[in-house]
Order: structure tokens, then sequence, then C-alpha cells
């Protein structure tokens, strides 16, 4: 499976089991970070301001990834720790917080909020 979306950066990509985003270097995309170990990357989103990406693994329900543009690297930031097959999901960031919409395979429709007053040293869940 592919996904793809625009971001500040480049091109943030969901490729097989893996999420790489690539940065435009006059007419040539160069992939300069990589986060691996998702199952089935379904899709991927990022707010307008680029500060996260959304990554929606077919199997594995939803996590939030950061990018660290100083020393291209992906890190875990947020995710969702109950199991889910994704049918689809979408990334809603505004004032009040980011959340993420999403449909399963058995026909659930809910909404996951990054939930901020976790400790920095921890992963934050999406409730």
């Amino acid at each position: 499976m592919y996904a793809l979306a625009s971001a500040p950066v480049g091109v943030v990509a969901g490729v097989g089991s893996a999420v790489v985003i690539y940065e435009e270097r006059g007419d040539t995309l160069v992939p300069v970070a990589q986060q691996s170990g998702f199952s089935v990357v379904l899709d991927v989103g990022v707010p307008g301001d680029g500060t996260k990406i959304m990554v929606a693994d077919l199997m594995r329900s939803v996590s939030l990834l950061a990018y660290n543009a100083s020393n291209h690297t992906l890190s875990l930031i947020s995710r969702d720790t109950t199991p889910r097959w994704l049918s689809a999901a979408i990334l809603v960031d505004d004032a009040t917080g980011t959340r993420v919409v999403f449909a399963d395979s058995n026909f659930n429709l809910g909404v996951l909020e990054q939930n901020t007053r976790a400790a920095d040293e921890e992963i934050v869940r999406l409730s």
C-alpha cells in the first residue's frame, strides 16, 4: 500500500510498513527520514503547520509522529493502544488540539484526541 501527503518539508509517504519523508532538492525527491515498524500504512496526514504526522496503520490503529528537521529523525509522540482494523482515518488539527476521525472494519466511527497533559518523557496516548 502507498499513501502520500504534502508537508512543509516536502512529501510524507507511507510505503508498505514504513513512513518516509522526502525533501525536494531541485527536481528530485530525496529520502531524509524514515520510521519503520508499522504493519501496513493505510494513510498519512500532516496538519497545516507540519508539526505532526498522522499514521493510520491498517491493523494497529493510529500513531502520531514528530519530524525533527535539524537531525532528520522521526519520533513517535502519541499512539492509540487499542488495536483496530482501520478502513479510513483523517487528521483534524485545530485550535483545540489534534484529533483523528477513524472508521474501522466493525463499522465503528470514532474520534481520537491527543492527550497533551502527559509527561514529556512518556509517549502520549490517543484516546
